[in-house]
């Protein structure tokens, strides 16, 4: 019997913010029609360079774009933060630097978020930027998070990595963030970006060398592992 190559595909930053919304979703169907499955990262609140704050909820006509995606059993929806920053100023690392007790408040309105708008996200989550703390690994427990996705191959992650006890979580491994960490040989999960102004968009350059390298492939969802 052919071994199949496994292979989970996700993409970050989808929000109501304009050039980080639906503007790349063409290549999103490319990759439906290969018959691949894909895991969409939606920030709830996103702040992009002071730009922000962009509240799910006040966009209604995304929402409704977001609800009719997830209705393909190839798409699922999962978290990727609630700002993104962990201020105005700063475009990242929400997860690393922010107190408890406010991330905590984050969380519980992102709970109350996708009961309100009665969307289907799946209990995972993608910390912005890929740093976490161990306060907020207990916290997304708390919140009955199962898994939580972040990538192997930046080697200067492990200062903080290393740090942590992730015995209570199913931790998901990416191991590809084209162009800066290639697409890998064997077993494959690769990230991309909806931010259009980032060079690891989900391009159509970046989609053609990804469907250049899987075909006979067995793909899944974070949240099936």
């Amino acid at each position: 019997m052919k071994k199949f190559m496994r292979v989970q595909i996700g993409i970050d930053d989808l929000s109501p913010r304009p050039t980080q919304s639906f503007e790349l979703w063409h290549n999103v169907e490319k990759l439906l029609q290969a018959n691949l499955k894909v895991d969409l990262f939606v920030t709830f609140a996103m702040v992009r360079d002071g730009d922000g704050p962009y509240f799910l909820d006040q966009h209604p006509e995304f929402v409704d774009r977001l609800r009719k995606v997830s209705e393909n059993s190839n798409v699922a929806l999962n978290v990727h933060g609630f700002f993104h920053s962990s201020s105005s100023q700063n475009n990242n690392d929400e997860f690393l630097y922010v107190p408890k007790e406010e991330l905590n408040t984050r969380l519980e309105i992102i709970d109350a978020m996708i009961r309100k708008l009665d969307l289907n996200f799946k209990k995972v989550f993608r910390p912005p930027a890929w740093k976490i703390s161990q306060e907020g690994i207990d916290l997304l427990i708390d919140h009955g998070y199962t898994h939580l996705s972040l990538m192997s191959n930046y080697p200067y992650l492990n200062k903080w990595y290393d740090k942590l006890d992730f015995s209570n979580i199913n931790v998901h491994w990416c191991n590809s963030s084209p162009p800066d960490v290639p697409l890998q040989s064997g077993d494959l999960a690769a990230t991309y970006h909806f931010s259009s102004h980032l060079k690891n968009a989900l391009t159509d350059t970046n989609v053609e060398e990804l469907l250049s390298k899987v075909e006979n492939v067995e793909p899944y969802h974070i949240y099936q592992t």
